[in-house]
C-alpha cells in the first residue's frame, strides 16, 4: 500500500496515473487489482487514488502552500477545482475554500 501511495503522489500531474498503471506497478492485473484493493483498503482503486489526492490537498491547504482553489486543484491532479472541491467537501465536511481564509 505504502509503494501504491508514493506511485500515486508522484504521478499525481503527469497524466500516467490511472487504475492500470498501479495494476501494473505492483505486477497485477486490472481484475486482480481491483480486488486485492478492495479486500484490502475496504474501496476502489479510484476510490483509493482520490483518497491520497484529497489528503495532499487537505496538507497543501492546511499549510497554505497555494494561494487559490484552483492552485490546489491542480497540484493534486485535478482539471477544474469543481470536481475538487465537491469531494473535499464530502470527505472533509468542510469547504476547501475555507482554508484559504
Amino acid at each position: 500500500i505504502k509503494k501504491l501511495e508514493t506511485y500515486i503522489l508522484t504521478h499525481l500531474n503527469d497524466g500516467l496515473l490511472s487504475v492500470s498503471a498501479l495494476a501494473s506497478e505492483v505486477a497485477m492485473s486490472e481484475r486482480s487489482f481491483q480486488r486485492y484493493m478492495k479486500k484490502t483498503t475496504g474501496l476502489s482503486p479510484l476510490q483509493f487514488i482520490n483518497n491520497i489526492k484529497l489528503q495532499k490537498a487537505l496538507h497543501l491547504l492546511e499549510k497554505r502552500i497555494y494561494v487559490s482553489l484552483k492552485e490546489v486543484a491542480m497540484a493534486v491532479g485535478y482539471e477544474r477545482s469543481g470536481h475538487f472541491s465537491e469531494p473535499f467537501k464530502k470527505r472533509y465536511g468542510k469547504n476547501p475554500s475555507d482554508y484559504l481564509k
